[in-house]
């Protein structure tokens, strides 16, 4: 294998003669640029020491730095061959030659956020640059943790103020961006400056491509800069597909190195929006670096690179589908992308259906494209004009039609969808509905069975019997904004006795809710507080006995549910999340910097405690983070990070309504046999229940807290496990008198149109210690 590969070398080397293989030095004022192919990403260590010695002012500021900041490219995490990545040895490289110096590790910080929807660490993992700094005890931060400082835009072209993490814009901080070699279908070229992207939230990213990614990089690029700019290709990605190049450039300014590179790769810089703009407000005179003869011979050498101009027509052409383009912002296009391409290689792409991408256009006719059912992308293609009339059409079907013509259509929602879930909900399109299931563990349970010790995961079985239909969730929110203006607050709630005691109040709610009543649990909780404001503190909860439960919970109507041994095993497991019982847990909301997601959030601290974690779907956790945004203990900074909290309420309501149906004889059977089920499939329901009212929130922008409030109010009032109140009848529901005759949902409920004996169905009924 080692001859094999000294050969293919030594035949490349043949084909070029040896001064093709020398570094080009460039000048442009007081900037250089030095760019060199070669053919062992060995080398860069020397090519980045070559650089540092010609230029002993960079080299002092680096040296007088209170800290290094690295900032490589990420994305989703992928492995360096796949190209969309920056190649970990090229990270050691830099590391390597900044030893050399006498400069110390210790100073350096390797700091990067993943793309919306994917964990920054574990993409750097995947990567390997985590493993290089771990190698090299490097610290590796993740971005999108903040803090954040808002900067001004003067002459800006779509922000006037964009938010930069704070080691970007401090002095004593020396910034090196490296940057990856990569054509995009969202962007021509995807190099130093679109790199910049890493150091704003995730809400300003997304900002960024719904209102023009292009403009937004020129904008930030006046507000956002880096000492070093270090360009590689090791591989570089064309469109998604990695293409070897072997090129790496390295300078001080990166709007010279990227047009450049740019340039000598068959993309001239005028067809790069961001960098023409730029080129043109700084005055640069990029045209005699393009003539430099030692740059044309770079030309004739380097493969020439695809881009993309028009990306949803190069998309659909590429892969052979239909995309009905409404203009889709880069974000949506660049994960439809990848998801595509995952299903390329697999040969899993669902040929037979009209892919809807952003903003419909006025004379776009959805009847004109009924041949074949559509998939609708991201949260544009849903709120479109044209949408809302063909959701109006499909509501007039539901309600004659025993089965819709529209049941066939799919909805991925999402702003932008994560490129999992497309691939996730394309796939399954794509496979035959004739399985071989196995049946294993999804029967019902004996009384024998049960068991509190030990859960079991979601059963995979489910999502094979059972589906989400999409547009039951678009017509459900339709309704739902007008019952979350109307839904009836807290019965009970605890903010009258001050922050620390109510948040304490809230945890421990959260942890003991399952099989009780929600406002008899609230209503002891705040009894005991009021009496002894420090009765729910960290340091009284470890000694929590049996009795103590017994006592708390006296005069409950169904005694079996009280369960005091379980209960009192999982207050006195809550004094985990503390610190030797010095914080409240009010305080460890704030050491979260009110964030749910990251190695810090708040998500992290509960899955310390079993109570909060060993449910897959991490109910009780959700439960207790809706408690505190409702009770305003919680300014969540990435609700993105928010998921429902599905009780027996909501699964009923969805069964009956048909936000999730089967799609076998099995499914069929397992949501109408009111039987007790085994944890390992209803928290699979439970996870698909999750998913339907986490795209019922895409459509209308409603938040998950808003209507999950919403949906357990009518499960709960209306949809009654025994009789419910289609007409609204029962004193209980006269709030929805308000601005409702009948049930909010009647018109479009399964149950009701199409089979009235599912009325009776109930929910899968479990006995756990989070259900």
């Amino acid at each position: 294998m080692n001859n094999n590969k000294n050969r293919k070398n030594h035949q490349q080397l043949l084909l070029f003669p040896d001064k093709t293989l020398q570094p080009v030095w460039l000048k442009h004022a007081d900037s250089k640029i030095l760019l060199e192919r070669m053919f062992s990403i060995d080398d860069c260590k020397g090519f980045i020491v070559k650089y540092l010695k010609s230029c002993p002012g960079t080299l002092e500021r680096i040296s007088s730095a209170s800290a290094i900041l690295v900032k490589p490219n990420i994305t989703t995490g992928e492995p360096p061959e796949n190209g969309r990545t920056t190649n970990p040895l090229v990270i050691k490289a830099l590391f390597d030659a900044l030893s050399t110096f006498g400069i110390s590790h210790a100073k350096i910080i390797v700091a990067d956020s993943s793309v919306i929807g994917i964990d920054t660490l574990n993409a750097a993992r995947v990567t390997g640059i985590l493993e290089i700094c771990e190698k090299y005890n490097i610290h590796f931060m993740d971005l999108n943790c903040g803090p954040f400082i808002n900067q001004n835009v003067d002459h800006h072209l779509q922000n006037q103020v964009i938010p930069i993490h704070e080691l970007g814009l401090r002095e004593d901080v020396f910034k090196i961006n490296v940057g990856k070699i990569k054509t995009t279908y969202g962007s021509p070229v995807g190099f130093c400056i679109k790199n910049l992207k890493g150091m704003v939230p995730s809400e300003t990213k997304l900002s960024f491509h719904l209102n023009g990614v292009q403009d937004s990089l020129v904008d930030l690029r006046k507000v956002l800069t880096c000492d070093l700019n270090i360009l590689e290709g090791f591989p570089a990605s064309e469109l998604g597909k990695p293409k070897e190049c072997n090129i790496i450039g390295i300078s001080d300014n990166d709007i010279l190195l990227d047009s450049i590179v740019s340039d000598i790769i068959g993309i001239p810089f005028s067809q790069v929006p961001h960098l023409r703009l730029l080129v043109e407000e700084k005055e640069l005179t990029i045209s005699n670096l393009q003539n430099y003869d030692k740059i044309n011979i770079f030309r004739n050498i380097l493969p020439k690179f695809k881009f993309a101009v028009h990306g949803v027509n190069d998309l659909a052409k590429e892969y052979g589908i239909n995309i009905i383009d409404g203009k889709s912002c880069t974000a949506c296009l660049e994960s439809f992308y990848k998801a595509i391409d995952k299903l390329t290689k697999k040969n899993l792409i669902p040929h037979n259906y009209n892919y809807v991408m952003g903003l419909w256009h006025v004379n776009t006719k959805w009847e004109s494209y009924k041949k074949n059912p559509f998939i609708f992308v991201g949260k544009c293609a849903l709120t479109s004009p044209q949408f809302n009339k063909y959701i109006d059409k499909a509501h007039q079907e539901s309600s004659k039609e025993k089965e819709s013509t529209c049941d066939k259509d799919v909805v991925i929602p999402g702003c932008p969808p994560t490129i999992d879930s497309m691939v996730s909900t394309l796939k399954e399109l794509n496979l035959s509905s004739s399985r071989n299931l196995d049946t294993t563990n999804t029967g019902p349970l004996s009384d024998s069975d049960i068991s509190l010790k030990s859960f079991s995961q979601p059963s995979p079985l489910i999502k094979k019997w059972i589906q989400v239909l999409p547009l039951v969730n678009a017509l459900t929110s339709s309704r739902i904004g007008k019952i979350i203006d109307i839904m009836p607050k807290e019965k009970v709630d605890f903010i009258d006795l001050g922050e620390k005691v109510s948040a304490q109040c809230e945890m421990v709610t959260a942890a003991i809710c399952h099989q009780i009543n929600w406002d008899f649990l609230r209503n002891k909780i705040k009894e005991e507080a009021l009496k002894d404001p420090e009765c729910w503190d960290f340091n009284r909860l470890k000694h929590f006995s049996k009795k103590n439960v017994e006592e708390l919970l006296s005069g409950y109507p169904k005694e079996e549910r009280i369960r005091a041994i379980e209960r009192a095993k999982m207050l006195r497991e809550l004094p985990k999340l503390a610190q030797n019982f010095q914080f409240s847990f009010f305080d460890i909301l704030k050491q979260t910097g009110f964030h749910l997601g990251g190695v810090n959030g708040l998500l992290s601290k509960l899955q310390q405690v079993s109570v909060f974690s060993e449910d897959p779907e991490m109910k009780k956790a959700q439960v207790l983070v809706h408690s505190l945004y409702r009770a305003k203990l919680w300014k969540c900074k990435d609700e993105q990070n928010i998921r429902p909290a599905i009780d027996y309420h909501i699964m009923r309501l969805y069964i009956r309504r048909g936000n999730v149906w089967p799609q076998t004889i099995e499914g069929e059977s397992y949501l109408r046999e009111n039987i007790r089920r085994r944890p390992s499939t209803t928290s699979a329901i439970r996870t698909l229940i999750a998913d339907a009212m986490k795209a019922i929130t895409f459509y209308k922008d409603y938040s998950i807290v808003d209507v999950n409030g919403a949906e357990w109010w009518i499960g709960r009032a209306v949809c009654h496990r025994e009789s419910p109140d289609c007409f609204l009848k029962n004193r209980e529901n006269t709030w929805l008198l308000e601005k409702f005759s009948e049930c909010p949902y009647k018109r479009n409920c399964y149950a009701w149109t199409r089979d009235q004996a599912l009325l009776k169905t109930q929910e899968p009924r479990e006995e756990s210690k989070f259900y």
